[in-house]
């Protein structure tokens, strides 16, 4: 401080003499007028040289009275303050040098700090969707933007991609509820990089502990060879087949599923396990797209593989037919009450008389429990696709309340049971929603001369006769519904504990439920073996029974 002030004019120098004194320590008092000696001497001559000041001191030092000798024999004694009055002329210099240091430091941590505060306002602006500035980007550390691009990948991919994960399973609570309390197998299928396994790990989210996944890639299954991954298939399979044994209420197969045959094999795990298939497919915009597909895919497939592979999607996209599937106990509680039916219809003499439209001989005995065969999974069929061959398969498959509905819980009314020669089933009563589900023309094409309310076919398949397709029971019906209009209410027989019996003739009997059942469904698909359509049994079969009015 007093160097500073001298060399800034000699003028200024008398007033600096109270901080000089002001700067010794307190507990040297005897030292501050031997300082104050020197600076004076110091200020005289008006030197600034730092060599000069060290001079005066000593020279008046030789000059000083007698006491200040002693003082100073005294010092040189205990060597430790020997060099205190050479260095105390400097004790201004160190003070201020360190004061500058201090303010300095203080000043440079006043910088940091508003910098990091501008930094942290930066960083916070581009959080409603803007840009970082150039700035900013010149503030962030070395490969700080190369970990935020690797961060962003997850938004690009079919976890995040708008409607991808739009599926009723996912975000109805009634459905997600009766799928927890039923026994579900998802059939995830879909193409390399589609966004399968991000599907599969939100329904595990969604279904936590209850669900249990299983994954193609863990089972060594490409499938580009899957001729070659016969062992992994194999253990997919058994996996599948532990889990719905020991009743796990959801199952997830996460592979391409991109084969008939995998599609069929899995479906016929799901029916003797006694579980509702939903076969689904990631709905992402790139499902099919085969230049992103081989961007986004992790197995290094090349665009002719990857084309290879949305060629066999394409053929297998179509099921075998749509419709409502039935959960386990409510299949159980309507085969009992079938079974009831039928015991109470062949117990009675009235259906004894008319025994010859089931046997063929009027004397013969006949045992309804055995005479039907069971016929899988209880279902309401609401559109029969063939693979895609069925008219209007496709455009039914591509409508907007179809994709919607995939995959959600319905309440079917099921309002009587019916039983004819061919078929037993029940009859179901759509409601408005539900008729949007169900084909225009389905009653048309099965009875083109006459004009049926819509939503008239409706009906479960509970058993067959020997070599009757379950596709009979709704053109039994229909039969029923058509002699109805036409003014003919058959013969009231009796009234059995679940309703009014009425006979139809040619072996036609119907109960109405006194008490209609509400019976949960799951609307889903069905995809089975292929063996009779392509040794051409199927469509015989088709042929051979046709809606007749009686």
């Amino acid at each position: 401080m007093e160097n500073q002030e001298a060399g800034q004019g000699g003028e200024q120098l008398p007033p600096a003499a109270e901080p000089d004194v002001q700067s010794a320590p307190a507990e040297e008092p005897q030292e501050e007028s031997v300082v104050a000696e020197p600076a004076e001497a110091e200020r005289e001559p008006g030197c600034v040289s730092e060599q000069e000041p060290e001079q005066v001191p000593v020279a008046a030092a030789e000059e000083v009275p007698e006491p200040k000798k002693e003082e100073e024999e005294k010092r040189e004694e205990g060597k430790v303050e020997e060099k205190q009055p050479d260095a105390e002329p400097e004790k201004p210099q160190e003070a201020e040098a360190g004061a500058r240091d201090s303010e300095e430091a203080e000043n440079a941590d006043k910088r940091e700090s508003e910098e990091q505060r501008k930094e942290e306002a930066r960083s916070e602006e581009p959080s409603d969707g803007g840009t970082a500035s150039e700035p900013e980007k010149e503030s962030k550390p070395e490969g700080e933007d190369q970990k935020e691009e690797k961060v962003a990948e997850p938004s690009e991919s079919p976890a995040v991609a708008p409607g991808s994960m739009s599926f009723a399973f996912l975000e109805q609570e009634d459905t997600v509820a009766f799928i927890r309390s039923s026994q579900t197998l998802f059939v995830l299928r879909g193409l390399p990089g589609s966004g399968k396994s991000q599907l599969a790990r939100a329904i595990g989210d969604t279904y936590k502990d209850l669900c249990t996944l299983i994954s193609g890639d863990e089972h060594g299954i490409k499938p580009e060879k899957y001729a070659a991954s016969a062992e992994g298939i194999k253990a997919v399979d058994g996996a599948v087949a532990d889990c719905c044994s020991s009743g796990k209420a959801v199952v997830v197969v996460d592979d391409t599923n991109h084969t008939h045959g995998r599609l069929a094999r899995l479906g016929e795990l799901a029916e003797e396990n006694q579980y509702v298939a939903l076969y689904v497919e990631p709905r992402t915009e790139w499902s099919r797209n085969v230049e992103q597909l081989t961007k986004k895919t992790h197995r290094g497939l090349n665009k002719g593989q990857i084309q290879a592979l949305v060629c066999s999607m394409v053929e297998t996209s179509l099921p075998f037919y749509f419709g409502w599937f039935l959960c386990p106990t409510q299949q159980e509680k309507l085969r009992n009450m079938a079974n009831e039916f039928l015991s109470a219809v062949g117990s009675l003499e009235a259906f004894k008389e008319h025994v010859g439209d089931f046997a063929g001989e009027a004397e013969k005995e006949v045992n309804l429990q055995q005479y039907f065969q069971d016929k899988g999974v209880l279902h309401c069929t609401t559109k029969f696709c063939d693979y895609g061959k069925a008219n209007g398969a496709k455009e039914y498959a591509e409508k907007q309340v179809v994709r919607e509905s995939y995959g959600s819980k319905a309440d079917l009314v099921l309002t009587a049971l019916f039983l004819t020669p061919r078929t037993l089933g029940a009859q179901v009563s759509l409601t408005e929603a539900q008729l949007q589900l169900w084909p225009e023309d389905a009653e048309k094409e099965a009875v083109q001369s006459a004009d049926l309310p819509r939503g008239s076919r409706a009906h479960v398949t509970l058993g067959c006769a020997e070599g009757v397709d379950p596709v009979q029971t709704g053109l039994d019906l229909l039969e029923v519904v058509l002699q109805c209009q036409q003014g003919d209410k058959g013969e009231h027989v009796q009234d059995l504990e679940l309703g009014p019996l009425t006979y139809y003739g040619k072996g036609v009997w119907m109960v109405k439920l006194s008490e209609p059942l509400n019976t949960p469904a799951i609307f889903s698909s069905f995809y089975g073996p292929k063996e009779e359509e392509l040794s051409g049994k199927e469509p015989e079969k088709k042929k051979k029974h046709k809606c007749t009015v009686m």
